[in-house]
């Protein structure tokens, strides 16, 4: 997996077929990868560059799934201000496979290591930006997580928060059309956000 002769797309693929092999049955056997896959999360927050990043994101998914002791990664990856994980231009530069796997990392950050966090509210903003995805696999990912998420003690209030960001993300959208001098008219060019926002409501509801 870190194997640097190849490109960038193959080793996110390497990655994204390890992280989707790993289970509960198969995580103790993937052990010997933790060195690796963190020198992945190491770089990635270093180079700040789209590619790595992401790469850096399944790696730390990678690593949770695992389950080996995550004080290093946390060491990395809790500062939600800093660190390149969960800033715009990662996000609006990443592709399906990465978002998807990093609205699961961001889901386990908010259940298992809050405490750890500097600034939540930048993984209710994550989350709401994977909700709001044009790509239907990171939306579908994205309410799996966020319901998942209700499930937990003080769930439903980490979903209102989640939603609040949503809300904030359509307000901006409608600012940006209404100082375009587009008025209250609803551009084809929107209705890719107002079908994921209804797409991943009614998930979330139902």
């Amino acid at each position: 997996v870190g194997d640097k002769s190849t490109s960038t797309g193959v080793r996110t693929g390497y990655l994204l077929c390890l992280l989707s092999a790993l289970t509960v049955n198969t995580a103790a056997s993937a052990s010997s990868l933790s060195q690796p896959l963190m020198k992945i999360v190491e770089a990635g927050k270093s180079s700040g560059q789209v590619a790595a990043v992401a790469e850096a994101v399944i790696a730390a998914n990678c690593l949770l799934t695992i389950g080996a002791d995550a004080s290093p990664l946390l060491t990395v990856i809790a500062d939600t201000d800093k660190c390149p994980l969960y800033q715009d231009k990662f996000l609006t530069g990443a592709g399906a496979g990465a978002l998807a796997s990093l609205s699961s990392l961001v889901t386990t950050l908010l259940t298992r290591h809050v405490d750890a966090v500097t600034d939540v509210t930048q993984l209710y903003k994550c989350l709401a930006h994977c909700l709001l995805s044009a790509s239907s696999h990171v939306r579908g990912q994205a309410v799996k997580d966020v319901s998942g998420v209700g499930k937990t003690l003080g769930g439903v209030s980490d979903i209102g928060k989640i939603l609040g960001e949503v809300s904030r993300m359509m307000k901006n959208v409608t600012r940006e059309r209404m100082e375009a001098g587009q008025g209250g008219e609803i551009g084809a060019s929107d209705s890719v956000c107002v079908t994921s926002v209804l797409s991943s409501a009614s998930g979330i509801v139902s």
